[in-house]
């Protein structure tokens, strides 16, 4: 694919916000009519959601090539081979699949939204564009079909909340992306290693319940150059402000006060602040500039004791070929107690979903074939896939599934399960990619030092208030209510 110019970036970037604005908090579902789509009143017939998929899509009675846009990785393993089997169950199924990589997508489907685009009929992007595409009047709203389909869809925690919007569901989730922690085992029980940290520190060497013992044990195991305390990332472009919004939120802290007044700068954003800088002497000193290729296999080959990692990944440091194989415990991500009691937050981000071009030429075809890769089974069998590790689990029916928890360990995915439980959305407003871009340089500037935590904090909050007067104070305010409720309700998770 080539690579778009930063210019015209920019100016699908403005446009785009002015659609935003212009639509309002009206979901897409009201606003827009379905263009054609026949709902039908009564329900598919079917034992399963597959066999019901199956009956949707043979009653349409067409052949129907769908374009998909989605990244190579996500797409050359199992989700082939579905979409291949559904075609040759009911003549509907992928024509053309478009590689885009995962974060160069967000600004691809924007700039389709934008020119009410045709060119994608299923899009396979972070959920948390929906509020932002939706309010665009791009997306086809899922409700009816999944009550035609009978279409089960859930997951553990509140995870999947993230692609619903105003009271309407807009995808469906096939990557969960959740965070969770893992450290070095050999090291962490070694007797030697043991005494030495209780020697220095005056108290035994414990999993880290909190923020502060987490940086604590980066620092104590950083030797360079052969082992770093810790690799998570910190790169512009790689998603590092959800490291940030994560310890956010355990801070209890919350981006935006309910007239949406930007909310960073306070003892929680501060705090936060302390600690994502805190990574810089314990890390690589690349860590700035890596994305994932180049942080697994770093970690994977022994370079650090310790990371905070989108799960899936821990299954590649664990697989035969690695280094550190069997060499790593899992649990949750630490917390914090500054709101006077503990409590732990991870992070979902990108929860890479499924979702519907109404535009594009049979939006119900496109729903059936959607179906049909989300259905518990199949959902489960894309996350087993033994070629790819891209499908992260998320749904309850994954943590129990062998062929998953053999993947993942079976400490694994009970880490997965639990950070599941209090995972946190990114920032799940209409122009979010603008709300993250602003963090995510301003965080990127304060790491290497460029700016101090404080400007970046300030900095910051006065982007995003332009930002909002561009969108619209009133639209995102309405919007905050979805927003809160993908947050979980618990502190810690049950099972903790």
């Amino acid at each position: 694919m080539k690579r778009w110019r930063e210019d015209r970036r920019e100016i699908d970037r403005r446009a785009f916000l002015k659609t935003a604005g212009a639509v309002g908090a009206v979901a897409a579902a009201q606003r827009y009519p379905h263009l054609g789509v026949a709902w039908g009143a009564s329900k598919v017939s079917g034992e399963t959601p597959e066999e019901r998929a199956i009956n949707g899509a043979k009653a349409l009675k067409k052949k129907v090539d769908l374009n998909i846009a989605i990244w190579g990785q996500y797409y050359n393993g199992k989700m082939r081979e579905l979409a291949e089997e559904f075609k040759e169950k009911t003549g509907i199924g992928i024509g053309t699949a478009v590689d885009i990589a995962i974060f160069q997508m967000p600004q691809r489907v924007m700039a389709e939204a934008v020119a009410r685009g045709k060119a994608f009929d299923i899009v396979h992007v972070s959920a948390a564009m929906i509020p932002t595409l939706a309010n665009a009047g791009f997306l086809q709203p899922l409700n009816k079909f999944m009550e035609r389909g009978g279409m089960i869809y859930r997951s553990v925690g509140p995870a999947v909340q993230q692609t619903h919007y105003h009271g309407e569901n807009y995808g469906f989730v096939t990557d969960g992306n959740i965070l969770a922690t893992a450290l070095r085992k050999d090291l962490f029980e070694n007797p030697e290693e043991r005494k030495r940290f209780e020697d220095k520190h005056g108290k035994p060497l414990k999993w880290p319940e909190t923020w502060d013992d987490y940086f604590e044990l980066a620092k104590f195991f950083t030797r360079p150059p052969d082992l770093y305390g810790v690799s998570d990332l910190r790169s512009r472009k790689w998603s590092a402000p959800i490291w940030f919004l994560m310890m956010l939120y355990a801070n209890g802290g919350f981006p935006f006060a309910d007239d949406m007044t930007p909310t960073l700068y306070n003892d929680a954003g501060r705090k936060a602040m302390e600690w994502y800088v805190s990574a810089r002497p314990s890390s690589a000193k690349e860590i700035s500039i890596w994305g994932t290729t180049q942080n697994i296999p770093f970690v994977a080959g022994g370079g650090a004791f310790m990371w905070t990692y989108w799960t899936g990944a821990f299954g590649v440091a664990n697989r035969a070929d690695s280094k550190t194989t069997g060499r790593w415990m899992y649990g949750v991500v630490p917390g914090s107690r500054a709101s006077g009691r503990l409590i732990k937050r991870s992070i979902s981000e990108p929860v890479v979903s499924l979702v519907i071009n109404r535009r594009g030429q049979n939006p119900e075809a496109a729903y059936w074939l959607s179906q049909y890769w989300s259905t518990p089974k199949h959902s489960a069998d894309i996350v087993a896939d033994p070629k790819l590790q891209f499908h992260d689990a998320w749904a309850p029916e994954h943590m129990t599934d062998e062929r998953i928890v053999k993947k993942y360990t079976s400490q694994g995915i009970e880490a997965t399960e639990k950070c599941l439980e209090i995972t946190t959305p990114p920032i799940l407003l209409p122009g979010f990619l603008e709300f993250h871009d602003y963090l995510d340089k301003n965080l990127a500037d304060a790491f290497v030092g460029t700016i101090s935590g404080d400007e970046a904090l300030k900095k910051t909050e006065g982007e995003w208030r332009d930002l909002i007067k561009r969108v619209g104070a009133k639209v995102l305010t309405k919007d905050l209510a979805n927003y809160k409720a993908a947050f979980p309700k618990i502190d810690l998770p049950t099972k903790a």
